[in-house]
C-alpha cells in the first residue's frame, strides 16, 4: 500500500490499475479517506440530513471505477482482486452510504456466483438494498420476488419503489 501511505494526504488520488493488482488497494485507499474526512458535514438546507464527509469520497471511488469498467468491458481483465476489494468496501459498515457505489459494479461481474450470494445478503441491508435490487434486475435474477415485494411494501423512498416495481414486472414478463 506504499502508493498510497507515500502520499500527501492533500494528494492522494485514485489508480484504478493498481486496484487490479494490488489485493487490499481498494479497501485501503477507502481507509485514507474514511481517515482524513471522518467527520461530520453541516446540512446544506434544512431539512437535508447530516452526513459524514467521506461518504461522498468514497462514493466517488466506486463511481470511478465504474467509468474505467464501461471503458475496458470488452477486454479481459483479472477481475478478482478488484471484485474482493469492492465486496470488501461493501462489508465495511462504517463506509455507510459511500457503498452504494460499490453495489452498483457488481453487475460488471456477472459470471461470479458470489455476486448473486452477495445482491442476496444486501437485500437484508436498508441502506443498500434499493441498489441490490437494481443490480438483480440487470442481471435478470428474479427469485427474490417475495423480499422484493416485502421492500415495496414497507419503502418510503420513490426511486427504491420504482426500481422493486420494475423489478417484479420484469420478473413477471419471464415466467
Amino acid at each position: 500500500m506504499e502508493h498510497v501511505k507515500n502520499k500527501k494526504m492533500d494528494n492522494i488520488k485514485f489508480d484504478f490499475s493498481m486496484s487490479l493488482l494490488e489485493d487490499r488497494y481498494l479497501l485501503n485507499f477507502c481507509e485514507v479517506i474514511f481517515q482524513k474526512y471522518n467527520y461530520k458535514q453541516a446540512p446544506a438546507y434544512k431539512g437535508m440530513t447530516e452526513r459524514m464527509v467521506y461518504e461522498p469520497e468514497i462514493w466517488a471511488i466506486g463511481a470511478t471505477i465504474e467509468e474505467e469498467l464501461k471503458k475496458t468491458r470488452n477486454k479481459k481483465i483479472n477481475s478478482s482482486k478488484l471484485l474482493n476489494g469492492i465486496l470488501s468496501v461493501i462489508h465495511t459498515e462504517k463506509y455507510r452510504n459511500g457503498r452504494q457505489s460499490f453495489v452498483m459494479l457488481l453487475h460488471y461481474f456477472k459470471n461470479n456466483h458470489i455476486v448473486i450470494e452477495e445482491l442476496e445478503r444486501l437485500l437484508n441491508d436498508k441502506s443498500l438494498y434499493g441498489f441490490a435490487v437494481g443490480e438483480l434486475n440487470k442481471l435478470k435474477e428474479y427469485k427474490y420476488i417475495n423480499i422484493v415485494k416485502e421492500i415495496l411494501d414497507a419503502e418510503k423512498s420513490s426511486w427504491i419503489k420504482k426500481d422493486a416495481q420494475k423489478y417484479l414486472l420484469n420478473a413477471q414478463k419471464t415466467k
